[in-house]
Protein backbone atom coordinates (compact mmCIF):
# COMPACT_ATOMS: atom_id res chain seq x y z
CA UNK A 1 0.00 0.00 0.00
CA UNK A 2 0.99 2.99 -0.87
CA UNK A 3 0.61 6.28 1.35
CA UNK A 4 0.91 9.63 -0.28
CA UNK A 5 0.95 12.82 1.33
CA UNK A 6 -0.27 16.90 0.32
CA UNK A 7 2.91 19.26 1.23
CA UNK A 8 0.29 22.20 0.18
CA UNK A 9 -2.87 21.15 2.61
CA UNK A 10 -1.20 18.74 4.68
CA UNK A 11 -3.91 15.48 3.20
CA UNK A 12 -2.46 12.11 4.15
CA UNK A 13 -4.32 9.29 2.16
CA UNK A 14 -4.02 5.82 0.43
CA UNK A 15 -3.05 5.43 -3.32
CA UNK A 16 -6.78 4.92 -3.61
CA UNK A 17 -7.96 7.88 -2.44
CA UNK A 18 -6.25 10.01 -4.64
CA UNK A 19 -8.06 11.94 -7.07
CA UNK A 20 -7.43 11.08 -10.73
CA UNK A 21 -8.10 13.37 -13.54
CA UNK A 22 -9.40 11.40 -16.47
CA UNK A 23 -9.12 12.89 -19.15
CA UNK A 24 -4.86 13.24 -18.34
CA UNK A 25 -4.54 10.44 -16.42
CA UNK A 26 -3.21 12.45 -13.45
CA UNK A 27 -3.49 12.13 -9.64
CA UNK A 28 -4.31 14.83 -7.44
CA UNK A 29 -5.02 15.73 -3.55
CA UNK A 30 -8.37 14.66 -2.88
CA UNK A 31 -8.56 17.66 -0.56
CA UNK A 32 -7.04 20.63 -1.88
CA UNK A 33 -7.38 19.25 -5.91
CA UNK A 34 -3.25 20.10 -6.46
CA UNK A 35 -1.46 17.55 -8.96
CA UNK A 36 1.89 18.81 -8.03
CA UNK A 37 1.96 18.87 -4.18
CA UNK A 38 1.26 15.10 -3.80
CA UNK A 39 4.17 12.82 -2.83
CA UNK A 40 4.45 9.14 -1.48
CA UNK A 41 5.66 8.85 2.21
CA UNK A 42 7.76 6.23 3.90
CA UNK A 43 9.40 5.24 7.16
CA UNK A 44 11.94 7.75 7.05
CA UNK A 45 9.27 10.78 6.78
CA UNK A 46 8.68 12.85 9.73
CA UNK A 47 4.79 12.45 10.80
CA UNK A 48 2.82 14.45 13.39
CA UNK A 49 0.01 12.42 16.05
CA UNK A 50 -3.05 12.51 14.11
CA UNK A 51 -0.63 11.54 10.72
CA UNK A 52 0.47 8.10 13.36
CA UNK A 53 -3.06 7.67 13.92
CA UNK A 54 -4.00 7.65 10.23
CA UNK A 55 -0.97 5.45 9.33
CA UNK A 56 -2.51 2.79 12.07
CA UNK A 57 -5.71 2.99 10.69
CA UNK A 58 -4.20 2.16 7.17
CA UNK A 59 -2.03 -0.54 9.04
CA UNK A 60 -4.94 -2.40 10.05
CA UNK A 61 -5.96 -2.91 6.36
CA UNK A 62 -2.81 -4.82 5.63
CA UNK A 63 -2.95 -8.78 5.59
CA UNK A 64 -0.50 -10.60 7.57
CA UNK A 65 0.33 -14.40 7.44
CA UNK A 66 0.44 -17.00 10.27
CA UNK A 67 3.51 -16.25 11.35
CA UNK A 68 2.71 -12.30 11.53
CA UNK A 69 4.79 -10.79 8.26
CA UNK A 70 2.78 -8.54 6.04
CA UNK A 71 1.72 -9.49 2.94
CA UNK A 72 2.12 -6.21 1.08
CA UNK A 73 4.73 -3.41 1.38
CA UNK A 74 3.47 -0.55 3.58
CA UNK A 75 5.22 2.68 4.18
CA UNK A 76 8.24 1.32 2.44
CA UNK A 77 8.79 -1.53 5.02
CA UNK A 78 8.68 -4.67 2.25
CA UNK A 79 6.34 -7.84 1.89
CA UNK A 80 7.62 -10.10 4.67
CA UNK A 81 8.59 -7.69 7.27
CA UNK A 82 7.77 -8.91 10.88
CA UNK A 83 4.57 -7.14 12.01
CA UNK A 84 6.42 -6.36 15.18
CA UNK A 85 9.19 -4.31 13.64
CA UNK A 86 6.19 -2.39 12.40
CA UNK A 87 4.64 -2.02 16.05
CA UNK A 88 8.09 -0.72 17.06
CA UNK A 89 7.91 1.85 14.37
CA UNK A 90 4.79 2.97 15.86
CA UNK A 91 6.12 3.07 19.27
CA UNK A 92 8.92 5.50 18.11
CA UNK A 93 7.04 7.28 16.36
CA UNK A 94 3.80 7.79 18.39
CA UNK A 95 4.71 9.80 21.15
CA UNK A 96 2.25 7.63 23.79
CA UNK A 97 3.18 3.94 22.34
CA UNK A 98 1.52 1.80 20.30
CA UNK A 99 -0.19 0.52 23.52
CA UNK A 100 -2.52 3.94 22.92
CA UNK A 101 -2.82 3.20 19.38
CA UNK A 102 -4.03 -0.12 19.95
CA UNK A 103 -6.72 1.61 22.41
CA UNK A 104 -7.64 4.22 20.03
CA UNK A 105 -5.06 6.82 19.89
CA UNK A 106 -5.27 10.39 21.71
CA UNK A 107 -8.04 11.55 18.68
CA UNK A 108 -10.36 8.78 18.93
CA UNK A 109 -9.35 7.29 15.55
Amino acid sequence: MLIWRCKKCGWIGRDSDLGLHYGNDEEYCPRCKEVDSIATVDFSDRFNSQEVEKLWQFFGEIPIDDEDAILEEFLGFSEGTDRIEIWHWFDENYPEGVTELVNGGRHGN
